[in-house]
Formats: C-alpha cells, sequence, structure tokens
C-alpha cells in the first residue's frame, strides 16, 4: 500500500523458468478491483523495503524461535529518533514477546545506546530528540536481566554509522561477563542514582562507579548542565567529591533546578568515566520540554 505498483522492467525480463523451457509472461495484462480504499489517505511515511511492519522479525527473528537462545545484544539504529514516548513502551514490549516467543525465560537481553550524531552546539540543548530517545533506552533496564552499553562518546558528528565498532564490542562482552557469566568485572558505566540541592550546587551521586569516578583525557569535567527556574540551561563547573559522587555548579545559577549530563545529540566530550574506563550514562533530573 502506498506505491505506484505494476512492472518496471523490459518485456524479455518477464518469464517463467522451467526444467525444460521458458514461458513468456510480456503482453497486456488484466487485473481486478478488489476493494476501492476511497476512506484511507496514503500514509504519511512510505514503507521501505526494510521498514514495513513485521518484516524484519518475520524473516529475520521468526525462522530462530525453535533454536536455543543465551541471549540477545541488540545495537539500537536511529530510526526512532523523534519517537521517544512511543519507544518507552515499544522496546520493552519487544524485549518481553521475545522472551515469551522464545520460551528461554528471562534470557539477557544487553543493548546499545545511540551514538552521538550532529554538530556539537555550543549552547545546551533544552530538546534534544537524541538524548529522549537515550533517555527511553535507559528505561528498559527495569526490566530483569536487561544490561546497556552507552556509545555516546564514540559518534562521529558527520557519520550516522560512527567506525569505532571495536570498543562498542569491548564494552558488551565486559556487560556480559558481569551480567551473563557472572565474573569479577565491572561492566557498567557509571549510572546516575540521585542529586542533592546544596546551596548553589546539586550533589550528584552515582552507582556502578568501580573503585571509583574519574576524569577522561582532561583535567577537568566536562558535560554537565545546570539550570534555575527559568529552564535555562548553562555549561556547569563539575567536580568529583568522592568516590561516587559529583559537585554541580554555575555562576549564572544561584538556585538550581535541575542538572544534566550528556544532554545534547552528540555529547561525545562529556569526560565522566569510573575505574574500568566506561562512560557514564547520560541523565537528566527534570523533565521540561
Amino acid at each position: 500500500y502506498g506505491g505506484d505498483a505494476g512492472f518496471r522492467a523490459k518485456p524479455n525480463e518477464f518469464f517463467l523458468q522451467t526444467a525444460v523451457r521458458q514461458v513468456t509472461l510480456a503482453g497486456t495484462w488484466l487485473y481486478k478491483i478488489g476493494y476501492r480504499l476511497t476512506t484511507f489517505d496514503r500514509p504519511e511515511k512510505e514503507f521501505g523495503p526494510n521498514t514495513a511492519p513485521s518484516v524484519l522479525y518475520n524473516s529475520m527473528i521468526n525462522p530462530l524461535i525453535n533454536s536455543s537462545v543465551k541471549g540477545v545484544i541488540w545495537y539500537q539504529g536511529e530510526s526512532n529518533v523523534g519517537r521517544d514516548l512511543q519507544y518507552r513502551d515499544l522496546f520493552k514490549r519487544l524485549i518481553i514477546d521475545w522472551r515469551s516467543k522464545f520460551n528461554e525465560g528471562d534470557f539477557p537481553f544487553l543493548y546499545v545506546q545511540l551514538a552521538g550524531l550532529n554538530k556539537k552546539l555550543k549552547q545546551p540543548q533544552l530538546n534534544s530528540s537524541w538524548a529522549a530517545l537515550r533517555e527511553a533506552q535507559d528505561m528498559a533496564l527495569n526490566l530483569r536481566n536487561t544490561a546497556m552499553v552507552t556509545a555516546v562518546d564514540l559518534g562521529d558528528s558527520a557519520n550516522i554509522h560512527p567506525k569505532n565498532k571495536q570498543e562498542v564490542g569491548r564494552r558488551l562482552a565486559l556487560a556480559a561477563e558481569e551480567k551473563v557469566y557472572d565474573l569479577p568485572v565491572v561492566g557498567s558505566g557509571p549510572h546516575f542514582e540521585s542529586a542533592q540541592k546544596q546551596d548553589a550546587s546539586f550533589i550528584v551521586h552515582f552507582s556502578e562507579v568501580g573503585t571509583g569516578l574519574k576524569i577522561n583525557n582532561r583535567f577537568t569535567l566536562v558535560g554537565f548542565q545546570i539550570a534555575g527556574a527559568d529552564h535555562v540551561f548553562h555549561w556547569a563547573k563539575a567536580e568529583i567529591i568522592s568516590k561516587n559522587a559529583v559537585k554541580v555548579s554555575a555562576k549564572e545559577v544561584s538556585n538550581p533546578e535541575a542538572v544534566r549530563y550528556a544532554w545534547e545529540d552528540n555529547p561525545g566530550d562529556a569526560n565522566l568515566i569510573n575505574s574500568a574506563n566506561l562512560p557514564a550514562f547520560p541523565f537528566r533530573t527534570d523533565q521540561w520540554k
């Protein structure tokens, strides 16, 4: 539905081939109208060969249903950017449905958070559709036996397919060693745990820090933003004050109301990591639009 139909080739290219002869199908064709869709509009977005509903599942996953599976690794593409509210529910449903179909219980489901894309902006973004989709991905961690690794620091501003897949694979391997094989490794980057307001600052606590938080590549932390009641975010001064805590403030904000980290399309320079050199996940404490 939605295409112009018809055959698009030369007459000599239409034929049936049997073991002994070729039967031409060229000539004038007749057709019968089954139903006139006079009350339906064309879809807002045309379906491509790989985006028609169910085509990928039926062709690539369903044939494997009777196989035994140890777990799943999912590399998220960019097509869901802009549909983060829908994705919050759909991605969880996908995980639950696959587990039900394979009938292997709550097998491990590991997935990759979106890499960065687009040009780095000078000022913080209030609304980032890429960051919102990453937040929706984070919500699937509420499901049992799931793990996420981030690729926000591995993006390419001009290439939607960043090249450094080896590091993505390394992070997935660490997550699998910890989640699936119960090895004594740190398999996750720092994850936001809580934020407490302290005078003109926020004290942000993280889990999954290993032996402690660190700064990657630079002498100062980069990627934190802070805002007051006006909802205007400013790049913040941030410093590690304990094994699992960061103090965040900005001279422009005397009464902070919200703090964010790596909340932008391309937060590639955000540099908070843990003792395993795994990057912190993006987060925000607000739900502002």
